[in-house]
């Protein structure tokens, strides 16, 4: 028995208790099962019992060498000049774009940083500085 036939009976064995009838012969539920077995027997060896031999069979294996030359000798080289010029200007304005957007931005932080450098250093040595002046050139 398949496994497509055990999980069929079991749906309608556990229908069946429950009160209700399903029989899937006309709604196509026997087919769609049995089409799952048989893809799981050609994929999982393990689960159906098909022997490996069978399962490689059918994996598709990539044989055939490609030169780099058949691609044309630089990147989108098989691109019209026209394809390549709207790229280009897509990549332009989204670059405005962005600057527009992030450059604000950058300019207003380093401006917090240089103002939050200057008044640390003022502190620290400017007013130093300023309050040596004023104790060397104070009467005593």
């Amino acid at each position: 028995m398949s496994i497509a036939d055990d999980a069929e009976r079991q749906l309608v064995l556990t229908t069946r208790r429950q009160g209700s009838s399903i029989d899937s012969g006309g709604d196509g539920t026997h087919t769609v099962l049995n089409q799952a077995d048989a893809l799981m027997r050609r994929h999982r060896v393990f689960v159906a019992g098909a022997d490996m031999a069978s399962t490689m069979d059918d994996l598709p294996v990539l044989t055939e060498v490609v030169d780099d030359a058949d691609f044309g000798s630089k990147p989108g080289a098989g691109q019209s000049s026209a394809l390549r010029a709207h790229q280009r200007a897509a990549i332009s304005a989204a670059l405005e774009k962005w600057l527009e957007f992030e450059l604000p931005i950058a300019i207003q932080s380093l401006t917090d940083d240089l103002t939050a450098t200057l008044k640390s250093r003022a502190k620290t040595e400017l007013l130093e500085r300023l309050m040596k002046e004023l104790d060397s050139s104070s009467p005593r």
